[in-house]
């Protein structure tokens, strides 16, 4: 089965062949890898970014961003754009990761999924459960799409950071999670 790979991408196209290099040698699953490319974050590397993924043959995708915006928001738009535009239309599996995470060993991300609907790496706020961002998995064909929602939610009368919008999905549909340690 065939896993669809997101990485958002703002400034580091340099990482761009090395996470190219580290799927090819240790992820065991066949995979379609695409780039979300966010123009208009500090430092832009935009024309960069699309070069190495031409280079590269990976497809992409730019989002537009007002330049004023704070990160975390930034980030949050830039999932849900993802999830609404592209993701949600995806039957098979779906992971999304941050372009700083490289393989190191073998892995499989179909296996991760295997008997779950998600997989992350849990962050908790006041005992509030939600995914960190940079390495999540879905299995489409049993996730709501249209409830899924990265956005910064309150919490205890504070925001917490991107990807706590999905506290609200977990408490609603209680998926079954695979929670992998962060190292």
């Amino acid at each position: 089965m065939e896993v669809t790979i997101f990485s958002l991408y703002s400034n580091r196209p340099d990482f761009i062949e090395i996470q190219k290099r580290c799927f090819d040698k240790y992820l065991k699953d066949d995979y379609r890898w695409v780039i979300i490319n966010n123009r208009g974050y500090l430092y832009d590397k935009t024309e960069e970014i699309e070069e190495e993924c031409i280079r590269h043959g990976i497809e992409f995708l730019t989002i537009e961003h007002e330049i004023e915006i704070e990160v975390s928001q930034l980030v949050a738009n830039s999932l849900n754009f993802l999830w609404q535009g592209k993701a949600k239309q995806i039957s098979g599996q779906v992971v999304i990761m941050d372009s700083d995470l490289f393989l190191v060993k073998d892995v499989s991300f179909a296996n991760l999924l295997d008997g779950y609907d998600m997989f992350f790496c849990p962050q908790y706020t006041d005992g509030v459960m939600w995914p960190w961002p940079g390495f999540m998995g879905f299995n489409m064909s049993s996730i709501i799409a249209e409830d899924v929602d990265f956005g910064l939610t309150k919490i205890s009368g504070k925001y917490a950071d991107v990807g706590s919008g999905l506290s609200a999905y977990i408490k609603k549909h209680n998926p079954k999670i695979n929670p992998i340690p962060r190292h």
